[in-house]
Formats: C-alpha cells, structure tokens, sequence
C-alpha cells in the first residue's frame, strides 16, 4: 500500500482477516488477537545493506554493517525489539522469533533449534533464520 513517504507491506494476521493493515496486530494481546502484521518502508533507507551483500565472520562483524542496527522483529513480544543474532558453529544467524511468540520462553542465548513450517499454520512453533555468509 503506498503512502506519501513509504510503503506499508502487510500481512493477514493470526486472526485470518483481511483489514488492510488499518488495524496492527499486537503479539502483547495473545496470537489470535485482531489486526494485521505489517511494516512501513521508507523511501530513505534506515537499514542500509551493503552493496556487496551482507557477510559477516562473527556477530560484531555483522553489526559494523547495519550502524542504526537491525531492522525491528516484528513477530517478537517487545516492542520495536530489533531481529537477534547468533553464533552457532562458527556460523554467524539473523533470526526473528517467528509467528509463535515464544520470546520470553527461549533459553539465553536464544538457540536456533526449529525452523518455522508456515504449511503448519500461523501459530505454529519454530523461528524464522538465515545464516550470514563468510566474507
């Protein structure tokens, strides 16, 4: 949907309706509360990517790339709480706590154990992460 200075993306949320992302979901309020997941995208860049892509030997490396952070999660139960990182294996990960809402549930660190299956449903358990590539 455009608007004067951005764009809003948007989703149906947990509750299967269509509003048009004139009512936002808020994860706060239980995984079937009313609203839409969406987000506005700026004409001006707020996180700007590398121009070479992203790549990262370790999560400080990864965060010298994005100076005003990572983009807001916007599945996670806090407000404006920013995507998380990890480090598994050497790997670096970008993950999202995905559409069950289990932020105050995992162990810290946070462990990248199951991949959200969106054919499960929306509330279905799992994260949503992908691993940075090396440099």
């Amino acid at each position: 949907m455009p608007a004067n200075d951005s764009l809003i993306c948007y989703s149906i949320g947990p509750d299967k309706t269509d509003n048009r992302a004139t009512v936002e979901y808020d994860p706060t309020n239980g995984t079937v509360s009313p609203g839409d997941i969406s987000t506005k995208v700026s004409r001006v860049r707020q996180y700007p990517f590398p121009r070479a892509g992203v790549r990262a030997k370790s999560v400080v490396d990864l965060m010298r790339q994005f100076p005003s952070g990572l983009p807001p999660d916007l599945f996670a139960s806090t407000r404006n709480k920013q995507l998380g990182t990890s480090t598994v294996s050497g790997d670096v990960y970008i993950f999202s706590y995905g559409p069950d809402v289990d932020e105050f549930k995992q162990p810290q660190p946070h462990r990248l154990e199951s991949h959200y299956d969106p054919t499960n449903g929306l509330i279905s358990e799992g994260d949503l992460f992908i691993r940075i590539p090396r440099p």
